[in-house]
């Protein structure tokens, strides 16, 4: 399945919340915080809600402000069980730290080279 990032105002995308690829609906949340608009997208498969930074925010215009999802695309299904573990971490983390997720997707990377019968070299 190909994931698609999800994308302010997109007509589709894959959800962060259930992962499926749907179309969304897009409503303006008529709550405001000190002069910010929140906009509310909302999957046709989960019927969860997701939360986006209005256009009227210069540097923040269009970003997804909850849930916290990376953007990254789950692992694919014959990954090694090991490597996946740590693919998954490093995904989770991603939105909280970039220098975390980078330890964690290198350490996967490692680990798949093991097992592909490569040596990792260390620098």
């Amino acid at each position: 399945m190909k994931y698609y990032p999800p994308k302010f105002q997109a007509k589709a995308f894959t959800c962060p919340l259930c992962n499926v690829y749907s179309k969304m609906s897009w409503y303006e949340w008529r709550v405001r915080f000190e002069g910010t608009q929140i906009e509310r997208a909302i999957c046709q498969h989960c019927g969860e809600s997701s939360y986006w930074f209005g256009t009227d925010q210069s540097d923040l215009s269009g970003k997804l402000l909850s849930p916290l999802v990376s953007g990254v695309p789950l692992p694919l299904p014959d990954m090694p069980d090991e490597v996946k573990t740590d693919y998954l971490e490093a995904r989770g983390v991603l939105p909280h730290s970039s220098k975390a997720a980078a330890a964690l997707f290198r350490l996967a990377l490692q680990r798949l080279c093991i097992y592909l019968g490569k040596k990792p070299k260390n620098r």
